[in-house]
C-alpha cells in the first residue's frame, strides 16, 4: 500500500527511501531531494480505510465509489493546510518546502530531521526527569503559542509528534495533519479528517464538530497528557476515564507544581483548564518556592527571652484587644479580597471543575507575600482536593510574649461559633464583588485559615465549611 523504495515523484525531483509512519490519513516517507542531495520528509495523502494502491503501480484509488465526495474534500483541505503550514516560520515549527499533486492524491515536503520522537525517548528509558520535561514542554509551549497567535490549532500534540534533535536537542512540533485554520472571529475555515490520539485527545474532540470555534484550551489538554507521559513513563488514560476516576493517584509521586500543572490542564472541561499557553506556563513555572513565601524574619528590635522588656506606652492596646484586633482585621481583609473581580457559577456541592481556574486566580491575587496589616502576613494559599487554605504569620514581636492563656484565648476565639458564623456570612454577602471567593464557595470548596505566631508556630485553624455559608447564598 505505500510506495516502494526507490519510487520517483515530481519528475525525479524526489527519490523514495523508506516508510517513516502511517496513520490513518496518510503516509510519511523518507526521500532525497535528488538535486540538492538532501534528506526530506514526503507525506502523501493516503486514507487507509478508503485508498488502495495496485502492486505494480504509484497510482492510488478508491477503493468504493460512495466515498469519492467525501475524499475529494479532505484531499483539498489537506492540501489547504499544507499550503498554511508552509507559512508558518518558527524555530520549534517543522519546515514544509513543497507541496503538489501526483498519482491522484496529495504530498508535501517538509524538512527532515535527524533525531527521535520523545515517545522514542520514553519507550527506550522510561520517565524523564522532571527538570527535563519541564524544559522539553517549555519548547512545545514556544511553538503553541506561536500558531495559536495565528488562529491555528494542531490538535494531535502527543510526544511521538514531538522531535528532539540530534544536533542540538532542540525541540520541534511536526504532523500538522489534524490542524485547523480558524478566522478573526475564531470560527473554523478549514476541515482536516478526524483524529483521535487516545490517551491525549480530550474529550471534545470525541464529539462531532467539537473544534469548530477556536480554542487553545483543546490543545492544551494534549499538552498536559504530553507533560504525563514524559514524567510517568505512561500513555495517559483516556479522557473518559480521566473524567469519571481522576488521575487514580498515578500523579501523587510528582512536585506538587508538576502535579497541579497535569490535573489543571487535563480537566474534564474547556473552561475549566488554562486558557493560553501562558496560563499553562504559569502553572508550570510557580513552584512552591514561588507560592511560598518566607516567614518573615524576625526584626531587631524583637524581645528575647533575656532582655528588658520595652517600657509600656501610654495609651497602647492591651494584649486582649490586640487579639481581637487581629481577628477583626483578618476578617476584614478578606471581605475586601479581590475586590475589583467578577464573578460565576451558583453550585453549593463540592464541584472540582474550576480547580485550574482557583489556581490562576490563586497566583494572581498572590503572587507575592500580602501584607493585611497589624504586621500580618498571607504567605501562602492553595487546594487540596475540596479544602482551600491560607496561611497566616502573625509577625509582631509582642505574640511572643503572649501567656498560655492568652493564646488558649486567641485559638478559641479565631474557632468559635460565632467568629465562623460571622465570616461565613460576611464572605457569602461579599462574593459577587469577589471572584476567588465566589469560586470556591460556589463550587462547595470549605476555607481554612490557619494561623503562625512569629516564630512560625502554628496557633490555629479557622474553618469555614459549605455548611456554614450555605444559609446566606
Amino acid at each position: 500500500m505505500t510506495l516502494k523504495q526507490g519510487s520517483l515523484l515530481q519528475a525525479g525531483k524526489y527519490e523514495v527511501r523508506s516508510v517513516l509512519g502511517q496513520g490513518g490519513f496518510g503516509i510519511t516517507y523518507l526521500a532525497e531531494h535528488t538535486m540538492m542531495s538532501k534528506l526530506v520528509c514526503i507525506k502523501e495523502f493516503f486514507p487507509k480505510e478508503y485508498y488502495n494502491r495496485d502492486d505494480d503501480s504509484q497510482h492510488v484509488s478508491l477503493g468504493s465509489n460512495g466515498s469519492a465526495q467525501l475524499m475529494e474534500a479532505y484531499r483539498k483541505k489537506f492540501m489547504k493546510e499544507a499550503r498554511t503550514i508552509a507559512r508558518l516560520e518558527h524555530p520549534n515549527v517543522i519546515a514544509i518546502y513543497d507541496v503538489f499533486e501526483e498519482n491522484g492524491t496529495a504530498y508535501y515536503v517538509m524538512e527532515y530531521i535527524e533525531g527521535e520522537s520523545l515517545q522514542s525517548v520514553i519507550d527506550r528509558q522510561g520517565a524523564l526527569n522532571e527538570n527535563i520535561a519541564k524544559q522539553l514542554i517549555r519548547s512545545v509551549c514556544e511553538a503553541l503559542r506561536y500558531i495559536h497567535g495565528l488562529n491555528l490549532l494542531h490538535l494531535d500534540i502527543k510526544p511521538a509528534n514531538i522531535m528532539l534533535r540530534k544536533s542540538d536537542s532542540r525541540i520541534t512540533l511536526i504532523d500538522f495533519g489534524l490542524a485547523k485554520q480558524y478566522d478573526s472571529e475564531g470560527n473554523q475555515t478549514s476541515s482536516t479528517p478526524v483524529g483521535i490520539s487516545h490517551g491525549f485527545a480530550p474529550i471534545e474532540q470525541y464529539e462531532a464538530d467539537s473544534s469548530n470555534s477556536f480554542t487553545p484550551a483543546t490543545d492544551i489538554y494534549a499538552l498536559g497528557a504530553t507533560l504525563y507521559s514524559l514524567v510517568t513513563g505512561m500513555r495517559p488514560p483516556k479522557a473518559s476515564y480521566v473524567m469519571e476516576e481522576g488521575m487514580n493517584g498515578s500523579t501523587e509521586h510528582l512536585s506538587p507544581e508538576i502535579k497541579r500543572t497535569i490535573r489543571g490542564a487535563m480537566q474534564h472541561t474547556r473552561r475549566a483548564r488554562p486558557q493560553s499557553i501562558d496560563a499553562f506556563l504559569r502553572l508550570l513555572d510557580t513552584n512552591d518556592e514561588t507560592i511560598v513565601k518566607p516567614t518573615p524574619t524576625p526584626s531587631p528590635s524583637k524581645p528575647t527571652p533575656n532582655a528588658p522588656k520595652p517600657a509600656a506606652k501610654s495609651g497602647g492596646i492591651s494584649k486582649g484587644w490586640k487579639v481581637a484586633a487581629i481577628i477583626f482585621g483578618i476578617i476584614t481583609f478578606l471581605f475586601i479580597l479581590l475586590i475589583v473581580l467578577g464573578a460565576t457559577s451558583d453550585e453549593v456541592e463540592f464541584d472540582g471543575s474550576n480547580g485550574a481556574y482557583i489556581d490562576e486566580l490563586t497566583e494572581y491575587a498572590f503572587a507575592e507575600e500580602e501584607n493585611i496589616g497589624d504586621n500580618m502576613y498571607i504567605v501562602d494559599a492553595y487546594r487540596d482536593g475540596n479544602i482551600y487554605s491560607i496561611d497566616i504569620v502573625m509577625a509582631d514581636e509582642d505574640i511572643t510574649d503572649y501567656s498560655e492563656a492568652e493564646l488558649k484565648l486567641y485559638k478559641t476565639g479565631i474557632s468559635s461559633p460565632s467568629t465562623i458564623d460571622d465570616v461565613a456570612k460576611s464572605l457569602a454577602g461579599g462574593m459577587e464583588e469577589d471572584i476567588l471567593m465566589k469560586e470556591l464557595l460556589t463550587h462547595g470548596y470549605t476555607i481554612e485559615y490557619n494561623y503562625y505566631d512569629y516564630d512560625g508556630n502554628y496557633m490555629g485553624t479557622a474553618t469555614i465549611t459549605p455548611a456554614d455559608y450555605s444559609k446566606y447564598l
